[in-house]
């Protein structure tokens, strides 16, 4: 007897993989991504480095991988985890800091898929300086 379509299995589950080097941050994907019913995490990892050498053990569908780590970042493991898994779907997510502003343009010219700023992020920006005149 099959399943219908619309109901879950746990194969069925869209599997996840949270790289960041964040504790707090990993721990608050993993909740967001476990009150869904369709996904799953399936491996909570600190380094770019941690994502590209255990990608094969856990197999995943999706890997939310954060831009600045240590050993490796989240630019520099991209390339690797589409190398061994090339229909790996990938979200960058990392606070925007000025480095990471650079890193992230950097790599968007450099012919990367496009990458989106949350419009709900709060981004402090240089304000104008005032014009001298009379």
């Amino acid at each position: 007897m099959s399943t219908p379509a619309s109901t879950s299995t746990r194969q069925d589950k869209l599997r996840v993989m949270v790289v960041d080097d964040s504790v707090v941050i990993r721990g608050m994907i993993a909740r967001w991504i476990g009150a869904e019913p369709d996904m799953e995490v399936t491996a909570s990892l600190r380094t770019g480095l941690d994502a590209v050498n255990q990608l094969e053990r856990f197999n995943p569908d999706v890997a939310v991988l954060d831009i600045e780590m240590p050993e490796l970042d989240g630019i520099s493991a991209l390339p690797q985890l589409l190398a061994k898994k090339r229909d790996l779907i990938i979200i960058m997510a990392s606070t925007l800091t000025r480095p990471t502003r650079r890193s992230v343009s950097r790599h968007s010219r450099s012919g990367h898929p496009t990458t989106f700023q949350n419009p709900k992020a709060r981004v402090r920006l240089p304000r104008p300086k005032p014009s001298a005149t009379i």
